[in-house]
């Protein structure tokens, strides 16, 4: 089974019609890597400890999103920036891994780690709080 990429899971939810679409649409979809990011978004209990915004970040060549799997391969990288895991690296040093990893990722699953860290998922109006509580019950919400 191959791995679908995460912007494209995460634009299905969104453009889904109606909210039980949205919930079906993300039930189907859900793996580790679309409960962390959705948990990094949404949770109050996690989030990614660094500067609001979007760092500069060499964009690299379009790549076919729908080969874009890195964000998966880098769980561990993204990990890292979760709460206090990095509180012992200086805070430039950990500036500076998170745009290496973003130049290491496909530009539309960089643009969404962006929009995960900052907790505002921008290219994805349709994602709504309400979806989240319906699939994740358990997690206290933003």
């Amino acid at each position: 089974m191959s791995l679908k990429p995460v912007p494209i899971i995460f634009k299905e939810i969104s453009n889904a019609k109606t909210h039980l679409e949205k919930v079906k649409v993300l039930k189907e979809n859900r793996n580790p890597m679309v409960d962390l990011l959705l948990e990094l978004a949404f949770s109050k209990d996690i989030k990614i400890t660094l500067p609001e915004g979007k760092p500069p970040y060499l964009k690299t060549g379009e790549a076919d999103l729908f080969n874009a799997t890195l964000l998966y391969a880098n769980r561990k990288q993204i990990e890292l920036f979760i709460n206090d895991n990095t509180t012992h690296i200086p805070q430039i040093k950990r500036e500076q891994l998170f745009i290496d990893l973003l130049e290491n990722l496909d530009i539309q699953e960089a643009e969404l780690l962006c929009e995960v860290k900052d907790k505002n998922l921008t290219s994805y109006p349709g994602i709504k709080k309400k979806v989240i509580e319906k699939v994740y019950p358990e997690w206290e919400l933003v």
